[in-house]
């Protein structure tokens, strides 16, 4: 699946991952809590991030102010997570851009 994951160290990028609870888990360190964006977009984060004194994560504060820990995004369509589609990646990059002067990395194999 086709994610931008935004790191508290400042990393954004795209990654593939498997769409599996467990990737998920692995992904943001922890049980996942999302937090819709849009109706074909969410975020996901550790639900635990603010117990666990997780650090504060600016990429993800222009979209959420006060996130914590590392997150996803990601496509949603129904109940089922998806592939980011590329005007959702380009809704990202330039939201990132417009508010930090931030870019994506390429995507990690």
């Amino acid at each position: 699946m086709k994610v931008i994951k935004l790191c508290t160290d400042g990393v954004c990028s795209i990654k593939n991952i498997d769409n599996t609870l467990e990737a998920l888990q692995h992904e943001v360190g922890g049980y996942i809590e999302t937090i819709t964006l849009a109706s074909d977009l969410v975020l996901i984060c550790d639900e635990e991030g603010r117990l666990k004194n997780k650090a504060p994560n600016l990429p993800a504060s222009v979209f959420v102010p006060g996130i914590v820990g590392d997150v996803i995004v990601a496509g949603v369509s129904g109940d089922d997570f998806c592939d980011l589609l590329d005007n959702m990646v380009r809704y990202v990059t330039e939201a990132l851009y417009r508010r930090l002067g931030w870019v994506l990395k390429e995507e990690e194999k």
